[in-house]
């Protein structure tokens, strides 16, 4: 089960399923009495990797001997420099998403415990540590190779994998240079206005960055009560032309979300969570698409609550998608029909639900008036 979320959630970042068989040159197990003479040789752009997902992956010898850890908990993989970067590597295994690989391997079972008697001769060894010569034994981890080789790693191509260290040394860089600012605020507060220019455009583009990774995640939970996909604004996908009633689809989330406890509204998303992006609305450009959006939300809503709803576009997997973030009203919100009739939703569980009548009367009068039936 671990291992099947996984790999939907590396499949949405665009990590490809790749076997360590099919990424490394070589890959030396922990030996412990090759150890005890050599240990492990050097090897260029070689990772090791411990036994325990608690521990770092390292892609230096000297590193790895360093840790004081137990030296038969490790193993040396050689990679294919055409296939995978070991700095890459080390960094993806230790991130969050890494661990949780690394702890589903562990799930696994295929390393066990082998007993070694402590002067390494196993001649006469009491393994059971009680009693005779050799009463201290060491338990040296085994790797079932098969296993092993066979275990899936998600990384992007090599390319791309280039690509991303060099991006995370420029983000290195930024800290730095913010380090500078954050210093040069209070010896040169004349710089200010400069200072502040700089750090709201870097704001601004970090925050593009979050919340596309904050889309892919929460598109990754399905849809809920709080959360509703729409594959487009407006055009009907069946026909290929635009349809009042998918804008109306779109309208009627946005007042029952107004009309219960707000919730997010994503268009450019399918009902299955496949990213379409707003493009395929066929509007001309971003600023046309959303244009027609304002104007559904002044004709059909009322511009009275556009503070309560909040828009933006969000770039995700390389499409546009139409982030829409609903507060709760204080009052009731009704939607205007194309003959001027009016209409009030609210979200019961993953749908919205019109309430007409003595129902729509009851709710108001509970909800807005704090009159109880």
């Amino acid at each position: 089960m671990v291992e099947k979320e996984i790999d939907t959630v590396c499949s949405q970042y665009g990590l490809k399923p790749t076997s360590l068989s099919e990424l490394a040159l070589e890959i030396n197990y922990p030996d412990f009495v090759k150890y005890e003479e050599d240990g492990f040789g050097e090897l260029d752009n070689a990772v090791y990797l411990p036994f325990s997902e608690s521990f770092h992956v390292t892609d230096s010898l000297l590193s790895f001997l360093e840790e004081s850890l137990d030296p038969h908990g490790f193993i040396q993989l050689g990679l294919d420099p055409e296939k995978a970067s070991a700095a890459y590597l080390v960094d993806f295994l230790n991130s969050p998403l890494g661990r949780k690989i690394r702890k589903a391997w562990e799930k696994r079972s295929f390393i066990w415990k082998q007993a070694w008697p402590a002067s390494g001769d196993s001649e006469g060894a009491d393994f059971g540590g009680d009693g005779g010569n050799c009463a201290v034994t060491i338990f040296v981890p085994t790797v079932d190779t098969n296993a092993i080789t066979h275990s899936m790693i998600y990384l992007p191509d090599r390319q791309t994998q280039e690509e991303i260290l060099k991006l995370k040394a420029l983000i290195d860089e930024l800290v730095y240079q913010l380090n500078i600012f954050e210093h040069r605020l209070s010896a040169y507060p004349k710089d200010i206005a400069h200072i502040k220019e700089k750090i709201e455009l870097i704001r601004e583009a970090i925050q593009l960055a979050n919340d596309s990774d904050y889309l892919l995640e929460i598109i990754r939970r399905g849809e809920s009560k709080k959360l509703e996909f729409k594959s487009t604004l407006r055009l009907n996908l069946m026909t290929g032309k635009p349809d009042k009633e998918i804008e109306h689809a779109v309208l009627k989330t946005i007042v029952a979300y107004l009309n219960t406890d707000g919730g997010v509204l994503l268009v450019g998303v399918s009902n299955d969570g496949e990213v379409l992006g707003i493009e395929t609305d066929g509007f001309p450009n971003e600023d046309k698409f959303l244009l027609h959006f304002k104007q559904l939300i002044k004709q059909r809503i009322g511009l009275a609550y556009s503070p309560l709803i909040e828009y933006s576009l969000v770039p995700v997997n390389g499409r546009k998608v139409l982030e829409i973030d609903c507060r709760k009203s204080d009052e009731a919100v009704f939607l205007k029909s194309s003959n001027n009739d009016e209409e009030f939703f609210i979200r019961i569980g993953p749908s919205s639900e019109r309430l007409t009548g003595s129902k729509l009367i009851e709710y108001v009068n509970r909800w807005y008036n704090g009159i109880s039936s």
